[in-house]
């Protein structure tokens, strides 16, 4: 099972710097404050899984490589595009807290009995799992560990490449060229969010499918 490096804040921010990045672009990339994010890099703060994962993206790096201090390129998806990322993080915040309650109902372990193992107080067991709360990286290690469960198990099979940057294709002599190719671009990369995030959806289970397209619905509707 893969481990969670001690020194991940450190992995990062030394990502970040080579990256040329700036606290506060991490911080906006995230949505949170500068304050709250040096206090993640200062090791006094833990962020959760989906916000690590918005890291590696706006790093244009694998997520894992994050995790295990690499940093191997690869490409940046749409994903971080503002009106997108709120989603994507929706999304896969429930579909964490839907494979955590499936490896607890399978267990037959009550939450009660759950928060005792883990030395987690049930109060915020109980947050975590209603969505009031994103699952800080450190305590969803502890989770999953009790579970046998590694970090790798908590990515659905997703294509990212559908979420490629839509690059625009050079066209030969003669051929039709559309008034408006940056529209066409966005249609492009937008069909592409809608494939993946339905893909995605199909992937929770059945009784959690018409609250999650709910809440994905009025989300997209606010922005």
């Amino acid at each position: 099972m893969a481990q969670l490096p001690e020194e991940l804040n450190l992995n990062i921010k030394s990502i970040r710097k080579s990256m040329q990045m700036s606290l506060h672009d991490c911080a906006r990339i995230l949505g949170t404050s500068k304050t709250r994010y040096l206090a993640f890099e200062q090791g006094e703060e833990s962020l959760s899984l989906p916000e690590i994962e918005i890291l590696a993206l706006y790093f244009g790096i694998p997520v894992m490589d994050c995790l295990q201090g690499q940093t191997n390129s690869c490409l940046r998806f749409s994903l971080l595009e503002e009106d997108k990322r709120s989603a994507y993080i929706q999304l896969r915040e429930k579909w964490i807290r839907s494979r955590l309650v499936l490896e607890t109902e399978n267990n037959n372990i009550k939450l009660d009995e759950l928060a005792e193992v883990l030395d987690i107080p049930a109060d915020t067991l109980n947050v975590y799992k209603n969505g009031a709360f994103s699952i800080p990286l450190n305590h969803l290690q502890i989770i999953c560990t009790h579970f046998h469960l590694s970090l790798h198990d908590l990515f659905p099979e997703l294509e990212l490449d559908e979420f490629k940057e839509q690059q625009p294709v050079r066209q030969a002599a003669g051929q039709w060229n559309p008034e408006f190719p940056q529209d066409e671009v966005a249609a492009n990369a937008n069909e592409a969010l809608y494939n993946q995030l339905l893909s995605a959806l199909k992937k929770l289970p059945e009784e959690d499918q018409a609250q999650a397209a709910k809440a994905l619905l009025q989300k997209l509707r606010s922005m």
